[in-house]
């Protein structure tokens, strides 16, 4: 919940594809420069691909989306589509025979999505445009697609997976804010920072 608000904060200064392009270039450069430290392996031949294609749906598709309609659609309304994931994880994962389809699975991801939805009821009734909705919707799920995409190839050291899938994103996302001629620029107010921080902090964590 709080990564929703702080791409929110983000939206205000920076155009949303330049903002998440710098969050996550400057996570995928820490992780690299852990990966070199550790003196971890990168990932390589099958287990490569599935760290590009990875980072193409969980960062690239997911966040270029997310980026974008929050800066229509509050934070709150985010965090319940969001909170979709474990039911939409659990039909993705059932139809490509990765899991087995179960109640309790079912009424779990209920839980999840009717906590939530409490906790942001107020923000619910506001009256946001379709396609922003539509945007955070489609986030969603390539951010559930991403997890059970990643299971069908070779496991490698997540730092390392996530520092390529990273790289991936932001390559990605800067293509994105060419096409859309966003302006690229470094936050100048305390509140972006801030935000700004906080984001990366989430990422590599």
């Amino acid at each position: 919940g709080v990564n929703f608000v702080a791409v929110r904060f983000s939206n205000r200064e920076l155009p949303p594809f330049w903002g998440a392009t710098l969050r996550f270039f400057v996570a995928s450069l820490i992780l690299f420069i852990t990966v070199t430290i550790k003196k971890l392996p990168l990932p390589a031949g099958r287990a490569l691909a599935g760290a590009v294609l990875f980072g193409a749906l969980a960062f690239g598709a997911n966040f270029g989306l997310l980026y974008w309609g929050l800066v229509t659609a509050p934070a709150g309304i985010a965090s319940v589509i969001f909170a979709t994931i474990p039911l939409s994880t659990l039909l993705t994962a059932s139809l490509f025979r990765q899991e087995k389809f179960t109640m309790r699975g079912l009424f779990g991801a209920a839980i999840v999505i009717g906590g939530i939805s409490i906790v942001f009821h107020d923000q619910l009734k506001l009256s946001v445009p379709p396609m922003p909705l539509l945007a955070i919707f489609l986030a969603s799920l390539a951010a559930a697609l991403s997890g059970i995409v990643v299971k069908g190839f070779p496991k490698s050291h997540p730092i390392a997976t996530n520092a390529v899938a990273m790289t991936v994103g932001t390559v990605i996302l800067f293509i994105l804010s060419l096409v859309f001629g966003e302006t690229f620029l470094l936050p100048q107010q305390a509140s972006t920072w801030i935000a700004f921080l906080w984001l990366i902090t989430s990422s590599i964590v």
